[in-house]
């Protein structure tokens, strides 16, 4: 995920080039911008080791973002770059993506990063619009860069809002999103508290199986 306030970028791995190549499956035409992810599924294979990830500014050559993450056989992993361009952070976790799952269950985790936010619950509700009156609170307590355990939960239409850890009042609302049954989802919080356009707090999902 590229930074709200910094140029697009093409992702490196190990000195090659995987991002706006149309010859390195999965296939993206361009640069990738904030709030693009990439890939926008499935993932990267990579050798088993050190995998060396860097970002750089087409325009310029910049490197925005280098680090190394060690890659273990058979597992699958998420590289955020977290904050802004002049506080660049990273943050790397392991993605669930294996058979230990019930297979009648959707599985869903949560991400904070929000570099300024205070610590934060997520509430959701069955339907295609948030419905405060049902909604429930499926993590709470979240800090900046925690990342929570899997929760299970059936299948179904949800809508989802953040909120600041114990008040009802939305920082960001995702409304409208489809689970399915034996698949696990991360929903991560991105922008800054008080920003504005590109900057305003949002919720993003995306499909780790």
């Amino acid at each position: 995920m590229p930074l709200p306030d910094a140029p697009q970028v093409n992702l490196f791995i190990n000195n090659v080039k995987v991002s706006g190549v149309l010859t390195i499956p999965p296939a993206t035409p361009g640069a990738l911008a904030y709030p693009g992810l990439f890939p926008g599924s499935e993932y990267v294979t990579v050798t088993p080791g050190t995998a060396s990830i860097s970002a750089v500014v087409p325009a310029t050559g910049a490197t925005t973002l280098s680090l190394d993450v060690p890659v273990a056989d058979g597992r699958y992993y998420s590289v955020f770059a977290v904050d802004s361009a002049k506080k660049i952070t990273s943050l790397v976790v392991e993605d669930m993506v294996d058979n230990s799952i019930a297979a009648d269950m959707a599985y869903i985790r949560f991400i904070h990063l929000i570099p300024n936010g205070p610590s934060v619950d997520l509430a959701f509700s069955s339907g295609t619009t948030f419905a405060t009156a049902s909604a429930q609170t499926l993590f709470t307590n979240s800090a900046f860069k925690q990342v929570s355990d899997y929760v299970p939960v059936e299948p179904g239409t949800y809508s989802f809002q953040l909120r600041r850890n114990g008040l009802t009042t939305a920082v960001a609302t995702l409304t409208n999103q489809t689970f399915e049954a034996n698949r696990t989802y991360t929903i991560y919080a991105r922008g800054f508290i008080g920003g504005t356009s590109a900057l305003v707090p949002a919720l993003t999902r995306y499909i780790n199986k």
